[in-house]
């Protein structure tokens, strides 16, 4: 079943809902963004959320996950980052990692190689360039796949339908604003990966 991952979540309220409507994984955005947690906020979320979800920091640059591993001393069990970070992989092999690409709309062919999991955002895209992009590779996409960019509870029924993904992501198609989930979408979005057929 598609694994899904509710991100930009900066409360501890939020949270909480994501974790009881069934989400996989809930995303803490570590670098510039509206989203962004301090390491004070991303404290109190671990530790009320304990060990029962997957918590994943989202590094737009290796200077903020630099940061973070000198600074913060929270664990967390994914770290997603957008830049080459084998080198950071090997000295530390007990977490997790999520290597994040930007798609813009262009698929290189050649998924069956990438390593698992990996996040193709395609935030800049139109979803029917995911889809047309990615159907050719619809083995690829369940092993390997996180799908990110314009998903909602209303579209992601659909793609997951069509594409069979490992997993899917969402931070602003399950917002009332910035930062701030609204829980009735949290909950649909969950509820269509679910019942996806």
């Amino acid at each position: 079943m598609t694994k899904t991952k509710i991100c930009g979540v900066t409360s501890v309220e939020d949270a909480e809902v994501c974790i009881d409507a069934g989400a996989d994984f809930v995303g803490f955005i570590l670098s510039d963004s509206p989203r962004r947690v301090n390491y004070v906020q991303l404290e109190r979320l671990r530790e009320a959320i304990g060990a029962s979800i997957q918590c994943v920091g989202v590094f737009a640059n290796a200077e903020d996950l630099l940061d973070f591993s000198q600074n913060c001393d929270v664990v967390l069990d994914y770290y997603q980052v957008y830049f080459d970070a084998t080198e950071l992989e090997v000295r530390q092999p007990a977490v997790g990692w999520i290597r994040a690409i930007w798609m813009n709309g262009i698929v290189n062919g050649k998924l069956t190689r990438i390593p698992m999991p990996t996040l193709l955002d395609f935030k800049n895209s139109d979803l029917s360039i995911m889809r047309e992009q990615l159907a050719p590779h619809r083995d690829a996409v369940g092993n390997a796949v996180i799908l990110a960019g314009r998903l909602t509870p209303d579209n992601v029924g659909a793609i997951v339908s069509e594409l069979a993904p490992w997993g899917v992501d969402v931070a602003r198609g399950t917002e009332a604003a910035p930062g701030k989930k609204d829980h009735q979408l949290v909950r649909r979005f969950i509820e269509s990966v679910k019942n996806a057929r």
